[in-house]
């Protein structure tokens, strides 16, 4: 099998560690819609050859790689096009280099995650590209459909992807950069 990554997929993955266990509390007793809550990151992928942009200790390119051995899950978007995906990237792009904003994790555990910082957590990262994308990312937030950036966990794009009609599962398993088309 030979997955063949395109800009702009969404990763989703599983971040083991205390930040990790915490993302995945938070968002078991807030924010899912669904019964369970598989993922605790999220990243945005810049090309084919598996480099990402995520919001990790500091916002910035990585490489799937990183997540060798490890449940991922990558999803595309029906109406990305490279042209979509450059007017979107520029505004991720502008957070590199900022560190994890980790007081994000307490605006969410006491239910104010809605309330807009300076630089955005991984997911808020993903969701600031789609919607300067112009995407329709079917993100719901307490039953109803959310165009904001902020506030977005990795629950609600897991939720999206498989609730909406607009996505494709590129890959849902646990990720081996064997499976990657093109290597780096």
């Amino acid at each position: 099998m030979n997955i063949k990554l395109k800009p702009g997929d969404i990763l989703l993955t599983l971040v083991h560690g205390w930040l990790g266990n915490a993302i995945i509390r938070t968002q078991n007793m807030i924010d899912c819609e669904t019964d369970i809550v598989n993922f605790s990151h999220a990243a945005i992928v810049l090309d084919e050859c598996g480099n990402i942009f995520e919001s990790s200790l500091k916002i910035g390119a990585n490489h799937i790689s990183k997540y060798e051995n490890v449940p991922v899950l990558i999803a595309r978007h029906k109406d990305m096009e490279d042209w979509k995906f450059k007017k979107g990237i520029g505004e991720a792009l502008d957070n590199e280099g900022m560190f994890y904003p980790l007081h994000r994790l307490f605006f969410i555990l006491f239910g104010i995650s809605a309330i807009r910082t300076d630089w955005p957590v991984c997911s808020e990262l993903v969701a600031q590209f789609l919607l300067k994308s112009g995407i329709d990312s079917d993100l719901i937030r307490k039953g109803k459909k959310y165009s904001k950036w902020y506030g977005v966990s990795p629950d609600m794009i897991e939720d999206a992807v498989f609730r909406g009609e607009n996505w494709n599962v590129v890959y849902n398993g646990n990720w081996d950069s064997r499976l990657l088309s093109n290597k780096y």
